[in-house]
């Protein structure tokens, strides 16, 4: 019979795996495995063999990986023990009296059998491992790091956790103002090769929360590296880590504390994001309801970061200020493209690009073209500017991303950040830039969607579009009164208005409609999937100008009627 202690540490495993299954949604991955083998099975003999689905299952490669990441699950949990970590002396002597310090000592690395270096006829490596450890604006690096197996690494860095809340800087933190910091420690490995550019190898959160809940304020964590974007379930290697504050605190959080706040955290932001996610579905479908072609546009809501998380793209963009480091506009354009580029061809067959977030984009060493459009937004929104990342084509129906700031007086600058060039932009005049369309632009504050006609610029009149509005009032009182003087006379006045409002050869074109709503959007559409209004929308011509007027009769019992005119003066090209 099993003992008391057998029968927990099967029912924990059982738990964990269950956690895990559901936690990545393996479970209709799963499913899906064993009909493929039973159907495979079936196919080659009436019977099916309950061990050679289990075989195909294990070897399975999202079976293996869930074993290998329970495997350092287990291997962390034996870790996861307070222990005595002896600070360098030089490490002492940077810490101040009333200052809560974080010291975090990378112990070594194994298992880095994908990254294994080639020798040249010196002996020596031919590429290095550097790792970039950040803690909001503090970031630290270490030496290069031979590509090997199992690297040796030895380094050290504090952190002052005192900088992170500076209404708090008279006094040091106690564990309830330690635990509602949110700031995990950003680990970054990069590799660097004598010829090639750097490459982002793997991208780490480390939550060292758990210090909190430890008597000695100390602890050890196992790091299990996956690799980047949609490689994100390929394991890379394994990092060995201490991690303790100092001093440590007075009074620790209980450990049930602990969870609780953690699952209460992760529920908060959980229901958030399902709440934008159905705001974006909902938004996403009233956009392509007023116009079929907006599905083919270069409209981008999410993109995936370099840890496989689909984001909201403004969340790629800050405003950042860098001090001295640049000194104007036009140089960090410049820093920015002299950065080495990843491009297109050099990914993996079938690979998809990651938008590399803010804080990884600084130390990824080479940054694809999403990348260094989100780092040159962010300091030029830093120098004041108003930017916004472009999604769109070029001239060769190519898609591409690029800057555009909007300065006084309607003056549009567009920043290239691969080559730091700027174009000014007049409407009107001939581009020397070569971008065609424009399906998106945003930035950290705001995100737009283009709702124009075939790439073309829209210019309003105002004074034409008053001018409207007689015309539209004329067609209720016709509706009421069957057709009067007065409406021959109210008719005779709009045709004097345009012929002292239209240029001299110049046509016009008017579409009047009405509606028993007020919803812009459903007359929007109307008149696109009208001949007459896509006509004057899609109008082309010399000096194409539009005007849209809306009138509205209200009536008893919240009954309303509401009078749209679209119109466009034009003059005929040739």
């Amino acid at each position: 019979m099993k003992s008391m202690d057998e029968e927990q540490k099967g029912k924990k495993i059982k738990d964990v795996i269950r956690n895990e299954i559901e936690k990545e949604c393996l479970q209709s991955v799963i499913d899906q495995l064993i009909r493929d083998v039973i159907q495979g099975e079936l196919a080659e003999s009436k019977d099916v063999d309950a061990d050679a689905v289990v075989g195909h299952l294990l070897d399975s490669t999202t079976v293996q990986s869930l074993i290998e990441r329970l495997g350092v699950m287990n291997h962390k949990s034996q870790h996861l023990v307070p222990t005595a970590i002896s600070i360098p002396q030089n490490i002492k002597d940077q810490m101040l009296d009333g200052r809560q310090y974080l010291y975090l000592k990378i112990c070594g690395g194994r298992a880095f059998i994908d990254h294994l270096g080639i020798s040249n006829s010196s002996g020596l490596h031919q590429s290095s491992f550097v790792i970039h450890v950040a803690l909001q604006t503090q970031r630290f690096k270490t030496p290069q790091i031979s590509c090997e197996c199992d690297p040796q690494i030895s380094e050290g860095f504090l952190f002052d956790l005192q900088q992170l809340k500076p209404g708090c800087a008279a006094k040091t933190l106690d564990a309830v103002e330690l635990l509602s910091l949110t700031a995990p420690i950003t680990l970054v490995v990069v590799k660097e090769g004598h010829v090639a550019n750097p490459t982002l190898v793997s991208v780490y959160t480390l939550e060292w929360h758990s210090l909190l809940t430890q008597p000695s304020s100390s602890n050890k964590f196992v790091c299990q590296l996956m690799g980047i974007g949609a490689e994100q379930q390929v394991p890379i290697g394994l990092l060995d880590i201490e991690a303790i504050l100092l001093p440590p605190v007075e009074k620790i959080i209980p450990h049930e504390s602990f969870v609780e706040h953690i699952h209460s955290t992760e529920t908060r932001q959980g229901e958030k994001r399902r709440l934008f996610v159905s705001y974006a579905r909902e938004w996403w479908r009233e956009y392509t309801e007023a116009s079929e072609k907006h599905r083919k546009r270069m409209v981008r809501i999410f993109a995936m970061d370099e840890c496989g998380k689909n984001r909201f793209v403004c969340e790629f963009v800050r405003v950042l200020e860098v001090g001295q480091a640049l000194k104007s506009p036009e140089e960090a354009a410049r820093w920015v493209s002299v950065l080495p580029t990843i491009l297109d061809h050099q990914l993996p067959a079938g690979a998809t690009k990651p938008w590399y977030t803010l804080g990884t984009a600084v130390m990824a060493g080479s940054l694809n073209i999403e990348g260094k459009c989100s780092l040159l937004c962010s300091l030029l929104l830093g120098f004041g500017l108003d930017a916004w990342i472009c999604i769109g084509t070029k001239q060769s129906g190519q898609p591409h991303v690029w800057i555009m700031t909007r300065g006084p007086y309607a003056a549009i600058t567009f920043w290239e950040a691969i080559t730091g060039s700027r174009y000014l932009h007049r409407v009107g005049q001939r581009a020397a830039h070569g971008y065609a369309t424009i399906g998106s632009v945003f930035n950290n504050k705001a995100f737009y969607a283009n709702c124009q006609d075939h790439g073309l610029s829209t210019h309003f009149d105002d004074h034409l579009s008053y001018v409207l509005t007689p015309a539209l009032w004329s067609y209720e009182r016709e509706s009421i009164n069957s057709g009067g003087l007065a409406e021959i006379r109210s008719a005779e006045f709009f045709s004097a208005a345009l012929m002292n409002t239209v240029p001299e050869g110049y046509t016009f074109k008017g579409f009047p409609l009405h509606f028993m709503h007020s919803s812009p959007r459903r007359a929007f559409s109307v008149i696109l999937n009208s001949s007459i209004g896509r006509e004057i929308i899609e109008g082309r011509g010399d000096n194409v100008t539009l005007a849209v007027r809306a009138v509205t009769a209200c009536y008893p019992e919240n009954v309303f009627v509401t009078w749209v005119m679209v119109a466009c003066t034009f003059r005929q090209l040739g």
